[in-house]
């Protein structure tokens, strides 16, 4: 059993790899609705029965949600793009295959898709997970851009330079340059500034890093 405290998000989390059980507590009753709301699209999508497993005990000052535990391993979000290549291509493929096709309408957002939401299984499949910061209506595309940049920022912020070597670049910009090949949507004009204005915690990885690193990003995708 594994117990975790989050005192920034002020969250509590209890698991069993061999009970298969997760359960987050909530002391502030208000911030389950969205993880609630984001689980039931995202389990409608990947396995409906999942859903069942979705359960809510609220309690004098706190609200207990209980949901369905994935198995498998996570990434460590400073590991390198240059090592990470083959599960960035698994998430890509997973986002095409859940999110709506259409990519003119508003489609459900996770707000927070890094390496440290995500479950890998070593049967190349994966989960997405933690969708406290969850919105039904944003462009399509936004996670990918939110995630990809985020696989060479938290490496660098793990650096005491916060550098971004060059071939970390260049991995990053194909992905980056292939996903987004055919769309044309707003947020690419400038996804630092967008990202940034769009998240207004402080302790937002984009808010953290150098703004020589940012302004260097930010150059690369206008290449």
């Amino acid at each position: 059993m594994v117990f975790e405290i989050n005192l920034i998000k002020k969250i509590a989390i209890i698991s069993d790899s061999n009970l298969l059980f997760i359960k987050k507590i909530y002391s502030n009753k208000n911030k389950f609705k969205n993880e609630i709301a984001g689980y039931l699209w995202y389990l409608k999508r990947i396995r409906k029965s999942l859903i069942k497993k979705i359960t809510l005990e609220k309690r004098k000052r706190i609200v207990i949600l209980n949901l369905p535990y994935f198995r498998g391993y996570q990434v460590k979000f400073w590991t390198s793009i240059i090592f990470t290549q083959n599960k960035i291509s698994l998430v890509l493929q997973h986002y095409r295959k859940i999110w709506p096709k259409n990519r003119l309408i508003k489609v459900p957002f996770h707000g927070d898709l890094t390496f440290s939401n995500i479950i890998f299984n070593d049967q190349k499949y994966l989960r997405i997970i933690d969708w406290e910061n969850f919105k039904k209506k944003e462009a399509w595309g936004l996670d990918i851009c939110y995630f990809l940049i985020s696989t060479i920022v938290l490496p660098a912020l793990s650096r005491k330079e916060q550098i971004i070597f060059d071939k970390e670049y260049i991995i990053f910009k194909k992905f980056w340059f292939h996903f987004f090949s055919d769309c044309n949507f707003k947020f690419l004009n400038n996804p630092i500034n967008f990202l940034n204005k769009k998240n207004i915690n402080k302790n937002f990885f984009l808010k953290k890093i150098k703004k020589e690193t940012l302004i260097e990003i930010n150059n690369v995708l206008k290449k």
